[in-house]
């Protein structure tokens, strides 16, 4: 299989996956390593994947994204139809064949038929609207009108949108963003192009919604991508009104995930010096906002304007003791902290890292996932500096308290040492960690089988016997079939549902794959039937043994 998802960035490969589950790949045929398909965006754009030489691929889009020598979410989505199997069709009528259908048909039935599918399809409809408002007047577009309309499509009689109408709902969204708000991009009309967006946004905020399947998510993520594309084509003073409106959003906003898009915004673009010192006098008024806030979100809040603040102070050039005291002002924060390391290595004050990596073992003492990190970074950092001695005790830290059982510290401290040296050393760190924390991955890594089908044996039901049943059928086969027994006696002490049963059943069928198994499960079936002959359901199910 072609690595292609590689090609692409992220946010384009969830557009594209988008794309392709929303419907958007038609005509997909393959050739010879070659595909081709169309889809539909604020245009219909033919895409190829030439992927007939594995080191030489070639991918292709008429979008104008794509010109500039881009992946685009169009290729994307033709990758993911591809991948997923869905049906490769030949165009049922050719070009010519159309045309000359179209030509012989009067132009009443012609008005009626292209009617009739507009009203069935709406994302059609959008896609003939754009087409005739981009070859038409360059008169005003009412996007309130627009938006609104979709809406009302959409919503019962209570004003909620639920699950089944949901998709549908996102998809017409979609297909307004992707046609009228690229219309006006293209025709430089960018206000309009953000004001229809502000409200495509604002709208998926306010409205009540079943987005079970991410439909809000999908289209915030949209209305960024296009924030960024108006954001890189209009002049200052457009940006500082797109600022002004972005920091409005900062307290009108009250839905949690849209509020994280409208900060990543704040914090990721607006990168000219000219936004420097508003973005921090707006970060101040947020961090002393956040700092008076009692709810579980606070410390992330803290955090994440606490960061920004510091890389604005970094950007303005702010002189190195005021940076060092707002950090020690919100030092009990333990991602500024990490910040403030992080700023220390790239400095290459590796010295001051360490001593606020140790201090922060200290202060964080409770939260074991955090302090695991600190003390790999500290590993991490004295193998940079040379200093083995300190490398080495922090390896034996990492693996007896900071980061107990981790396969990956495991083979690190194992490297060190010559085979004869590592064995008591490994059968140490053995039974000092067993029935503490699972050591499954370290047996294996050392091929301790016995160990393994020990852990095997107590393990509850059959979730480690199943993922450990290839490396350990062909050792201990007995031991394997008495634990798929004793667990399976266990499941059927109480009378239960034919599902049930049937998993089962599922469960027994393993036995087979064990040597010996298919005749013992044989012999537990006879079993199992003599000790539940009043139970029907089970009896049937066996019968699939």
């Amino acid at each position: 299989m072609v690595d292609w998802q590689s090609l692409f960035e992220p946010r384009i490969l969830e557009r594209g996956l988008n794309y392709y589950q929303m419907g958007h790949v038609s005509e997909l045929i393959e050739e010879d390593g070659v595909i081709s398909a169309i889809v539909t965006g604020s245009e219909d754009y033919e895409v190829e994947l030439d992927f007939s030489e594995e080191d030489n691929l070639g991918l292709y889009c008429e979008c104008p994204y794509a010109a500039e020598l881009n992946t685009c979410k169009h290729m994307a989505a033709v990758c993911f139809a591809w991948e997923d199997g869905a049906k490769r069709v030949a165009p049922a009528f050719s070009q010519s064949e159309l045309e000359k259908s179209v030509a012989a048909t009067d132009e009443v039935t012609l008005r009626a038929f292209l009617l009739e599918i507009l009203q069935k399809d709406q994302g059609l409809a959008q896609r003939f609207m754009g087409k005739t408002q981009k070859s038409g007047t360059d008169g005003e577009i009412d996007p309130y009108l627009q938006v609104n309309q979709i809406v009302d499509r959409y919503t019962d009689y209570s004003g909620f949108i639920n699950y089944d109408r949901a998709f549908g709902f996102a998809s017409d969204l979609s297909e307004l963003l992707d046609t009228v708000a690229q219309q006006l991009i293209e025709k430089e009309r960018y206000h309009e192009a953000f004001e229809l967006t502000n409200i495509v946004f604002q709208t998926i905020g306010e409205v009540e919604i079943d987005d079970s399947n991410g439909e809000i998510g999908f289209l915030g993520n949209e209305c960024y991508e296009i924030w960024h594309q108006i954001l890189s084509l209009v002049d200052s003073d457009m940006k500082q009104k797109m600022f002004a409106w972005f920091s409005r959003q900062l307290d009108e906003l009250e839905h949690d995930f849209l509020l994280e898009i409208i900060q990543q915004v704040i914090a990721e673009e607006f990168q000219e010096f000219d936004f420097a010192e508003q973005k921090l006098r707006r970060v101040e008024e947020m961090l002393e906002e956040v700092d008076k806030q009692e709810d579980f979100g606070r410390d992330y809040s803290l955090a994440f304007w606490g960061t920004m603040k510091a890389e604005l102070l970094d950007q303005l050039g702010k002189p190195e003791e005021e940076i060092e005291t707002f950090y020690r002002s919100m030092w009990d924060n333990s991602e500024i902290r990490q910040s403030y390391i992080q700023r220390c290595i790239d400095q290459q004050n590796i010295s001051r890292a360490i001593e606020v990596l140790k201090e922060s073992i200290v202060l964080d003492k409770e939260y074991r996932g955090v302090v695991g990190e600190y003390s790999n970074q500290l590993k991490d950092l004295y193998l940079e500096l040379g200093d083995k001695e300190a490398y080495v005790k922090q390896l034996y830290r990492l693996i007896y308290e900071d980061d107990p059982g981790s396969l990956e510290i495991f083979i690190e401290l194992k490297q060190l040492y010559a085979a004869d040296e590592w064995l008591p050393i490994r059968d140490n760190i053995f039974k000092q960690l067993a029935g503490q924390v699972e050591l499954d991955d370290l047996y294996v890594e050392e091929e301790r089988y016995d160990l393994l089908m020990t852990e095997v044996e107590k393990s509850y039901l059959l979730y480690k016997t199943q993922s450990y049943l290839s490396l350990l059928k062909d050792r201990y086969p007995e031991r394997l079939l008495e634990k798929y027994k004793k667990e399976i006696r266990s499941m059927l002490y109480e009378s239960s549902s034919r599902k049930k049963y049937r998993g089962i059943v599922y469960l027994m069928q393993d036995m087979k794959k064990i040597p010996d198994g298919k005749k013992v499960l044989a012999e537990f079936v006879q079993e199992l039937r003599a000790t539940y002959p009043r139970r029907p359901a089970l009896l049937e199910e066996l019968e699939y043994v």
